[in-house]
C-alpha cells in the first residue's frame, strides 16, 4: 500500500471511532414522509422551498423529486407548517427543494425560520 492509501485509512479509522464515542455504534433511519414501505408512510416529511420550481431540470430528475414534497415556499409557511408536523408526532423534517441556474436554493431566507423550528419543536432537521 502506498502512503496516502495508509494515511486515509487511519484517518478513515480515527474519525469512525470519534463518531462512535459521540454517538454510538447504532444507526437510525427515518422513512421520508413523501414514500410509503410496506404500507406505512414515514414520519418525517419532505418540503420543498422552492415548491415545484427547478431551473435546473436535470436529466436524472427533472424535478419530479419536488412533486410529492409539500410546498412551503414562503419561511412563515415553514415554521407554521412543521409545527404543526411537530404535534402530529413527526420524527423530523426535510428541507428541500430546486435549484437555481447557478446549483443553488434560496437558503438565506429561510435560515431564521429554520432557526425558530428548531428552537419550538424537537424535530429532527435535515436540508438537502
Amino acid at each position: 500500500m502506498n502512503k496516502s492509501t495508509v494515511d486515509f485509512k487511519q484517518r478513515l479509522k480515527n474519525a469512525r471511532e470519534m463518531s462512535w464515542g459521540h454517538f454510538g455504534r447504532e444507526i437510525i433511519f427515518f422513512l421520508p414522509g413523501m414514500f410509503y414501505y410496506n404500507g406505512m408512510r414515514g414520519r418525517y416529511p419532505g418540503v420543498s422551498i422552492t415548491g415545484a420550481k427547478c431551473t435546473l431540470n436535470c436529466d436524472h430528475c427533472q424535478a419530479k423529486t419536488l412533486e410529492p414534497m409539500i410546498h412551503t415556499e414562503d419561511p412563515d409557511v415553514l415554521e407554521q407548517k412543521c409545527v404543526r408536523f411537530a404535534q402530529a408526532g413527526c420524527h423530523g423534517v426535510l428541507i428541500s427543494g430546486g435549484c437555481d441556474d447557478k446549483g443553488r436554493l434560496p437558503w438565506k431566507n429561510f435560515i431564521s425560520a429554520i432557526k425558530r423550528i428548531k428552537e419550538k419543536t424537537g424535530l429532527y432537521i435535515s436540508v438537502h
